[in-house]
Formats: C-alpha cells, sequence, structure tokens
C-alpha cells in the first residue's frame, strides 16, 4: 500500500474532524476535545508530506511569523509566573490547541468542494442549535439535554450562559447574510439561506444580549462601506431592521450598562484586572493562572475579567496581547485586501467571514467568550477557513452575467 494513498486517507480523517468539530462545538465539550484532538493529529501526520505542505505559501511568511511569536511568547514567559506547571498546561491545552485549529484548519479545506460542504455543515448544525433555542424559549426546556431550562428567562441552547449563545448566533447570522449573496446558488438554497436568516435575527433579539446585539451592529455598518451594491444593500437592510425592531427591554439594559446592577460590576472587574496588568506588565501572571491571582488579591471574589482582550494581557502581558491583536488583525486585513481585488464566487461569503470574526473579537471586549471553552476555538476555526477560502476564491471565477456590469467596472478601476 503507497503512503500517499494513506495520507490521504488521514487528510480525510482531518477534514471530517473538522466537520464534526463544527457540529459539536456549541453543546459537547467532550466530543469537542475528541474532533479538535482527531484534527490537529491527522493534520500533523500529513505534514510529513510535500504535498500537504503547500497551505504554508497561502500567505505571507511575515503573518506566519507573528503566530510563532505568540506560540514562542507564552511559552517563555511561563517559567516566571508562581504556577509554571499550570501556565504550559494552558499554552498547550489551550491556546496552544487553538493555534493549531487554525492552522489545521485552513490546511484541510484544500478544494472549492470542501469549503463548500463545511458552509453546508456550519449552517445546518447551527439551524438545529438555534431550534433548541426556540424550545426553551417557548417551553422552558433544553430538548437536547432532555431537562428543564436552568437560567432563568433568556435561552442560551446547550451554552452556559445566554450571552455565548448570543454570540454564537451573530456570527451565524452574519455568515448567512453573506453566504446569501454569493453567486451562483440556486433559489431554493437561497430561500432555505433567507429563512435562516430571518429565525437567526429574530433569535438575537430574544437573547437580549446587548454585546451581541450591538457587535452585530457595528459589523452590519462596516459592510456598508463595501462598494459592492449587494452587499451595501442587504447589509443596510439588516442594519434598518436591527434599529427598528430593537425590544424596549433591551433599550433599558443599554439605558443601565454604567449602573452596579446594569453592568454585574464588570467596571471594577475591569479596574481590578487593569491594576493587576500594571503589576505584571511584561510578563503577565502567566497562561491560565488568571482565577488564581484576581481574587482575593485583586478582587473580593472569584471571577473572570469579563473582557478576553485585558484578561489574556493579565496572563500574557502586553507583549502577549500585542502578539494575538496583531494575528487577527493582519490575517483579516491581508484576506479584506485580497478579497477586494477579485469579484469572485466566493468573495461575499470571504467578506461574511471577516466580519463575523470581527464582530464576535468584539464582543470579547465585554465578556469572556476568547476563554469559553465552548466558543474558544470558533474565531480561530473561522479563520483559518477565512485563509483557505481567499486562496481557493481566485481559483473559482464567475461568469460575466453573475459579476455584472458595476462590479466589472470597480475591478478594471482597481487594476
Amino acid at each position: 500500500m503507497k503512503i500517499s494513498f494513506i495520507l490521504s486517507w488521514i487528510d480525510r480523517l482531518a477534514y471530517f474532524s473538522l466537520l464534526g468539530l463544527v457540529i459539536s462545538l456549541p453543546f459537547s465539550p467532550a466530543l469537542t476535545e475528541i474532533f479538535s484532538i482527531a484534527l490537529i493529529s491527522s493534520w500533523f501526520v500529513t505534514q510529513f508530506s510535500r504535498e500537504y505542505r503547500q497551505f504554508w505559501k497561502q500567505i505571507p511568511a511575515a503573518i506566519w511569523l507573528i503566530l510563532l511569536g505568540l506560540v514562542i511568547w507564552g511559552l517563555a514567559i511561563s517559567p516566571f509566573s508562581r504556577f509554571p506547571m499550570e501556565s504550559f498546561k494552558g499554552c498547550f491545552a489551550k491556546w496552544g490547541e487553538w493555534v493549531a485549529l487554525c492552522v489545521a484548519s485552513s490546511a484541510v479545506i484544500s478544494s472549492a468542494k470542501r469549503l463548500e460542504i463545511f458552509f453546508k455543515t456550519a449552517i445546518l448544525s447551527s439551524a438545529l442549535i438555534l431550534v433548541d433555542g426556540f424550545w426553551q424559549y417557548f417551553f422552558n426546556f433544553d430538548f437536547l439535554r432532555h431537562r428543564d431550562l436552568l437560567y432563568g428567562f433568556y435561552p442560551r441552547a446547550g451554552f452556559s450562559h445566554y450571552t455565548h449563545f448570543a454570540s454564537y448566533v451573530m456570527v451565524f447570522f452574519l455568515l448567512g447574510v453573506g453566504l446569501n449573496l454569493t453567486r451562483g446558488l440556486s433559489k431554493t438554497v437561497r430561500g432555505v439561506l433567507t429563512v435562516h436568516n430571518a429565525f437567526f435575527f429574530l433569535m438575537l433579539v430574544l437573547t437580549f444580549c446587548r454585546g451581541a446585539w450591538l457587535s452585530g451592529a457595528a459589523a452590519l455598518l462596516t459592510l456598508t462601506f463595501i462598494r459592492e451594491k449587494k452587499i451595501f444593500v442587504a447589509a443596510a437592510a439588516a442594519l434598518v431592521l436591527v434599529f427598528l425592531l430593537t425590544p424596549a427591554d433591551l433599550i433599558y439594559r443599554f439605558g443601565n450598562v454604567f449602573s452596579d446592577e446594569g453592568s454585574g460590576y464588570r467596571r471594577e472587574m475591569w479596574m481590578a484586572t487593569l491594576r493587576m496588568i500594571q503589576d505584571h506588565f511584561w510578563s503577565g501572571v502567566g497562561i491560565n493562572n488568571f482565577h488564581r491571582e484576581f481574587s482575593p488579591t485583586y478582587f473580593w471574589e472569584p471571577a473572570y475579567a469579563h473582557n478576553s482582550w485585558i484578561q489574556f494581557t493579565a496572563e500574557a502581558g502586553v507583549p502577549g496581547f500585542l502578539f494575538l491583536f496583531s494575528w487577527f488583525f493582519v490575517v483579516m486585513s491581508w484576506a479584506f485586501v485580497q478579497l477586494r481585488k477579485t469579484v469572485e464566487r466566493y468573495t461575499e461569503a470571504g467578506f461574511a467571514l471577516i466580519f463575523a470574526i470581527a464582530a464576535f473579537l468584539a464582543h470579547s471586549f465585554v465578556d469572556n467568550l476568547m476563554f469559553n471553552i465552548n466558543l474558544a476555538p470558533l474565531p480561530w476555526i473561522l479563520l483559518g477557513v477565512l485563509i483557505s477560502l481567499v486562496n481557493l476564491n481566485k481559483n473559482n471565477p464567475v461568469s460575466t452575467d453573475e459579476i455584472g456590469v458595476e462590479n466589472l467596472k470597480v475591478l478594471q478601476c482597481q487594476k
């Protein structure tokens, strides 16, 4: 049996592990971990063949150096923390795993067919989670886990908190909007996506989550600046609906955001975390050590920072924050520039991925989404898919009728 044949099946295993990971992410941490390990391990084995190492050339080497710097920095500061073994565990079992998921996701989506299957799987599995959310809202019962709703009035599907569910809904709402604008779709598929987007928008209203609502609105507002007519019209229409259909209870929650009741003591947590950053400016307290240092030294009870970015800064120091922020910013900026240069099959889907990731990262400024076991891998996986999409997009041209006269003029001006 030839080595190439074995590697091809290992590559398929990695790809199907990615699909399983997307399905299990919202409701099963155990399955998520199993699929993550299977994806990373299978991808790693394929790297012994030159054929499967081509994805490293998909983006400039300078961008990969930022990611390498993030990993090296996390390992370098671990021995200087009060709990070095916990820091090493956090580097490998959390951030190291998510970095590997990003790279592996980029590598295994090596064809247009795989990309389309990934999107179909993600949309259909998210619809199942959405059904669970509506079931909880109307019947106060979690049908996926077959138990009563444990967290008050707001639906949360398989997540531990309704704000995490709201962020998940926001990401797949934005992704659905972009996919619905993709060229070459049949009327049936476009109709299914329209229904999908309508129900996801309704659920975003019912979660009453301020962070998801505002970050989603900001992403739609940014989309209106793209010079493609279809994207502008769709984003503008969705943005108008967001403001017209904002419920009164949510408006009230915006009004009391700066009160202790409305902020959930976020201001005190943020100020305490900033003091921690000031005391550990360069090396932080070590990856995975925030909760060990936060209470009782800086805050009166064990808690998270309710801000993923400053919590990571407290753990990894300011250089660690710069590495992490630069990685997301530079990759999404590179992808945005590449997508603006071409009008191809997956251009709209690429823009949707960029702004879905950006909205998630923006919401992370007021919640611990990047540390939640159900949500943390999501932006890393989507970023890997985005890298693959940008390169596949160049090889999937569309016809003149699909592009349209207006977009052809834009392309000619850009050239």
